[in-house]
């Protein structure tokens, strides 16, 4: 499904971010989110990685996380 939908799995440790663009940014993100009902995030755990498939499908999220 990953590939089907062009998705990818990225590690967060040494990403590839421009900190002089990327961080302004997030942060506008963050504060427009905050402001908006509507966008949700949700974390999910290792067992719920289907639900949190089919979450994205359906568009009940805009950005889930996977713990392990």
């Amino acid at each position: 499904m990953l590939t089907l939908y062009q998705k990818r799995i990225q590690g967060s440790l040494f990403g590839a971010t421009n900190m002089t663009s990327d961080i302004p940014r997030q942060v506008q993100m963050y504060v427009t989110a905050r402001s908006s009902s509507m966008n949700s995030s949700r974390a999910y755990d290792l067992g719920e990685i289907t639900q949190g498939l089919e979450d994205m499908h359906a568009g009940v999220n805009i950005r889930g996380v996977i713990r392990f």
